[in-house]
């Protein structure tokens, strides 16, 4: 085939073009420093690039995770560090309410103190993270804890926020309001941070006016406290011969089954029962001193029974308690609910450190990977500045060739 002018001038452009492309590319790489990030320059760092930029991706996103759940926690020890200097303070109360030089108005203005930490302590508890979510409801994102007049209420639930702060780990954010406060285990039961505050609202205002104990020589009447929903009752009953527990269930105007439960403990105490004349009362009779106390229920509103001592000249009428209003039960309750926010403290301690860790390694994994990508895709300048100079010396001397050959003529060869 014959090559003439026309065809040689088609090829020559065509190289020319091939030529001007890869160093227009090549100076665009070298402006910004980066290899071609087209997958069809090189598919292998392509792919390794990718893959790379997924991982960096990846530990980003649980790099995120992980500062928002040090926040939380971070929060949230807070906020049970001040649940717990509040409760170290309705303790001091409990401990002046037992001095028993304390006046009604002493009690009024103890009762008024514990009702304002117990006010603060439910503010404490409704604290929010920065995103206005509540740290201790749960999964829910309603104000976990409300005031009525039934008492303070957990509206949250007893789920558990959690994140993913690496392939296989995920750590909680937060506590439950249900296992912070409503699930203290004390003596009497799993019971919730706000029934031992009412218990101590109800002993102060009963403590002035009740005993945990009364007793009476040879006779003695015994009026229970009824509801109209009836709730079992549990007392001590001592006499001449000992000592029993009785199990009752008061109702309004039929104490035949409490005479029926004591006198079935007959043979322990010495204790006789019989119904009083006026239908409502029980009299005690035993040949020696007869005794009641201990008293515990469900729900205790204070004053559990009445009693009176009925031989001789008889004597005043005396309100009892429950064990659980006495001063030491509270005492006890109270260090209860300390030690369970301490120990639900040190939970959550445990997770921040954990969390604290994973970052410090997902700050490591970050800058490995990050140097992996760099390798990727930084371009090798020595490399480039070569090839710039390879192919800039191709042009030229391609331009002198096309130059000199097509200014040839016929007449050039003929001559």
């Amino acid at each position: 085939m014959t090559i003439g002018n026309a065809l040689y001038t088609r090829f020559t452009t065509t190289r020319f073009d091939s030529i001007n492309s890869e160093l227009n590319a090549l100076q665009g790489q070298i402006a910004e420093g980066t290899n071609d990030a087209r997958p069809s320059a090189d598919p292998t760092r392509a792919a390794m690039l990718s893959a790379a930029r997924d991982q960096q991706a990846l530990i980003k996103s649980y790099a995120s995770n992980a500062a928002s759940a040090d926040n939380r926690l971070s929060l949230a020890d807070a906020a049970m560090g001040e649940m717990s200097a509040l409760m170290r303070q309705v303790k001091d109360v409990a401990l002046q309410m037992a001095n028993t030089a304390t006046s009604e108005i002493g009690y009024a203005t103890l009762r008024s103190e514990a009702a304002q930490l117990r006010e603060a302590l439910v503010g404490v508890a409704n604290t929010r993270d920065a995103a206005g979510q509540p740290l201790f409801s749960g999964l829910s994102s309603e104000t976990p804890f409300r005031v009525t007049p039934q008492g303070v209420t957990y509206g949250g639930d007893t789920g558990q926020t959690q994140v993913q702060i690496s392939e296989s780990l995920r750590v909680m954010t937060g506590l439950s309001g249900a296992d912070l406060l409503m699930s203290v285990p004390t003596e009497q039961g799993v019971r919730s941070v706000f029934d031992i505050f009412k218990d101590l609202d109800t002993s102060m205002s009963t403590l002035a006016s009740t005993v945990a104990r009364s007793s009476a020589m040879s006779g003695a009447r015994l009026d229970l406290t009824t509801s109209t929903h009836p709730k079992p009752v549990t007392f001590t009953l001592s006499g001449p011969a000992g000592e029993a527990e009785v199990d009752v269930l008061p109702q309004t105007g039929a104490p035949g089954p409490v005479i029926d439960a004591i006198n079935a403990q007959t043979s322990k105490t010495g204790v006789k029962a019989r119904l009083a004349e006026d239908g409502i009362g029980i009299l005690l009779a035993a040949t020696g001193t007869i005794a009641v106390s201990g008293f515990s229920a469900e729900e205790d509103e204070g004053v559990m029974a009445k009693f009176q001592a009925t031989e001789g000249s008889g004597g005043p009428v005396q309100a009892l308690r429950s064990a659980r209003m006495s001063n030491d039960s509270i005492l006890a309750a109270l260090n209860d609910a300390l030690d369970h926010l301490s120990d639900q403290q040190g939970r959550l301690g445990s997770v921040a450190a954990q969390v604290d860790a994973q970052g410090k390694r997902l700050v490591e994994r970050q800058a490995t990977v990050d140097q992996a990508v760099s390798g990727l895709n930084d371009l090798d300048l020595a490399a480039a500045s070569t090839r710039l100079a390879q192919l800039m010396t191709s042009q030229q001397a391609a331009m002198q060739t096309y130059s000199m050959i097509t200014s040839k003529t016929l007449f050039d060869y003929l001559g």
